[in-house]
């Protein structure tokens, strides 16, 4: 029998498993996702289990059960392999900064495939956590 785990008692493997249930790859120059700001994989976690991550006041402290932003990059990148790049494109939201994931997109629900895609996503997460 498989054991379940709690996000909290392995956050880098939830982060992990959340972007990836979330997004998906895109061909080349076609997909992006912020970074930072109110629309990265980071902003939806703090929006979903605001008790994973780490409270900036608090980020020099080490805590088992949870994640740092500066963590929650790397797993991004690590684990996932997003890739980051620097990019200046116009009509993007001040707070994304110049840093983004390529070749990454949102998956959308309104999207039948997508919203097939978040449903089983969503089952996977909660067989697993």
């Amino acid at each position: 029998m498989k054991e379940l785990h709690s996000a909290f008692d392995n956050p880098k493997a939830f982060v992990s498993a959340m972007a990836l249930a979330v997004t998906c790859k895109t061909k080349q120059s076609k997909g992006w996702i912020a970074r930072k700001g109110r629309h990265s994989i980071q902003s939806a976690l703090e929006r979903m289990v605001p008790e994973i991550l780490l409270p900036e006041k608090d980020r020099k402290s080490r805590v088992k059960s949870m994640i740092a932003a500066a963590a929650v990059l790397k797993v991004l990148e690590k684990r996932c392999k997003f890739q980051r790049i620097r990019i200046r494109r116009q009509g993007m939201d001040s707070d994304s900064g110049s840093l983004l994931f390529c070749n990454r997109r949102w998956l959308n629900p309104s999207n039948p495939d997508d919203r097939r895609k978040l449903l089983r996503s969503h089952e996977s997460l909660c067989q697993t956590f």
